[in-house]
């Protein structure tokens, strides 16, 4: 299995505590970039939705505009917030 080949590589090597350290560093840093990650593509997908919302409301009639912002407005309010 590759992975034992890796850990044999490893362990036979004389910087084998420098492959460990830098591992330790990734694993440690893995949840924190990935909650950046997650917050920059939420950030991305509001932005797009916030473009397609605008360009719907210039092509859909004008009462339907407003049932459409209520509605929304309805959602926002069922979801928890996140802290």
């Amino acid at each position: 299995m590759i992975i034992n080949q890796i850990f044999e590589m490893i362990n036979s090597s004389s910087k084998k505590d420098l492959f460990y350290a830098a591992a330790g560093d990734m694993i440690y840093s893995a949840p924190q970039t990935l909650l950046k990650l997650e917050r920059a593509l939420g950030a991305a997908a509001m932005a797009v939705n916030k473009i397609d919302y605008e360009d719907l409301r210039q092509i859909i009639r004008p009462e339907k505009v407003d049932e459409l912002e209520r509605v929304l407005e309805e959602v926002r309010m069922n979801i928890p917030r996140r802290t």
